[in-house]
């Protein structure tokens, strides 16, 4: 877990704080806190049109620090402000503008470490009103953030803002729970999916992500999203740590008259044996890592499986001679706990009844 890693974030934020008193002393300014005074001509940071003239804010993942704002001035047409941050693996990041002039009306956008690939943007298309925009590193390096005005011939006065990107890790006493919420199947993102946990804390994903604070301790985080099962996992939050928990959403099946669900055309679809394995799926594999990994490995491969197996009737004859044989395997309360710990060639056998059961 990276904030284990207390010798590599030393040298970090001794790195980023030797940069930024560096140009500190060179330019006196360059670096500071600044009211929105309404300046009508280029504020102190330019030029800074392009990423590779943004400047540095410093946002290291340290408990109790004092977050770096910046100020800066849409002065002209067209003008934007970019900004460079070192950001680390597995930690959230909030780039928020704050106190914006009355004609201001900031879009924020994330771009990845080449400076061109953008990753996130945010705009609520009001003049005045703050932006915020919340963000997951998946890999450590250097990202930068591009601030414009959302309507570009709209500059000069009242059009200035503060700028700020931070670590939200909570005092002493919480931490951070963040992660992505995604479609098993496709990968998309789900958006509005609603999270609480066990400790009274309650979020909801916004293009897939979400973020809460949470007080440190042990708690049962819990996932529900409209067309999907219910997903939940344990997560252990400590103070000023943040904690990476994503999560894979299973749609809820959906009858077909053209099902590719082998178990239902073996036995049919209202069958006992159909809603044994659903079970089977949802209760015992879905509670797990493990089973929630078989889980995801069907959906990548099932389609050419199961219309392979569909087109075989020998194959099909076969297989239904190996499921009645494996069902009492999988019927038992002290064989269900044991799922996940089977050896390799038992698990195979598991993961092959689910193959089975899941319509595509």
């Amino acid at each position: 877990m990276f904030f284990k890693k207390s010798k590599r974030i030393c040298i970090a934020v001794l790195i980023c704080s030797i940069v930024v008193f560096f140009f500190s002393y060179s330019a006196p300014g360059l670096i500071q806190n600044a009211e929105n005074d309404n300046e009508t001509g280029p504020d102190i940071y330019e030029p800074d049109d392009n990423y590779s003239h943004a400047t540095l804010v410093e946002a290291p993942p340290v408990c109790g620090y004092e977050a770096e704002i910046q100020h800066h001035n849409f002065h002209d047409a067209g003008d934007e402000d970019w900004v460079k941050f070192y950001a680390f693996e597995d930690i959230p990041y909030s780039i928020k503008v704050k106190n914006p002039g009355s004609a201001c009306d900031a879009v924020i956008e994330l771009y990845d470490t080449d400076g061109v690939t953008l990753l996130r943007s945010r705009d609520d298309y009001l003049e005045g009103e703050d932006e915020f925009l919340e963000w997951l590193c998946r890999k450590e390096g250097i990202y930068y953030v591009k601030v414009r005005q959302y309507d570009a011939e709209v500059f000069g006065e009242n059009a200035g803002y503060d700028l700020v990107v931070y670590v939200p890790l909570g005092g002493e006493g919480s931490g951070v729970i963040a992660g992505m919420i995604t479609d098993i199947s496709s990968g998309e993102t789900i958006d509005g999916a609603s999270i609480t946990t066990t400790g009274g804390v309650s979020s909801i994903s916004i293009d897939g992500y979400y973020i809460m604070l949470h007080p440190a301790g042990a708690f049962t985080i819990t996932v529900n999203a409209n067309g999907y099962m219910q997903a939940s996992a344990e997560v252990t939050v400590e103070g000023c740590s943040a904690v990476n928990k994503d999560f894979s959403m299973i749609p809820l099946d959906k009858p077909s008259d053209n099902s590719t669900c082998l178990v239902e055309s073996v036995y049919g679809a209202d069958s006992v044996e159909v809603k044994f394995f659903r079970n089977f799926r949802d209760d015992v594999l879905n509670k797990t890592p493990e089973g929630q990994e078989i889980i995801s490995l069907y959906y990548k491969w099932s389609p050419v499986i199961v219309k392979t197996i569909k087109e075989n009737e020998e194959i099909k004859e076969k297989l239904k001679t190996v499921i009645d044989g494996i069902l009492p395997l999988c019927n038992g309360t002290s064989v269900r706990k044991q799922l996940p710990h089977l050896p390799p060639h038992e698990l195979s056998l598991a993961l092959l009844l689910i193959l089975l059961t899941f319509p595509v």
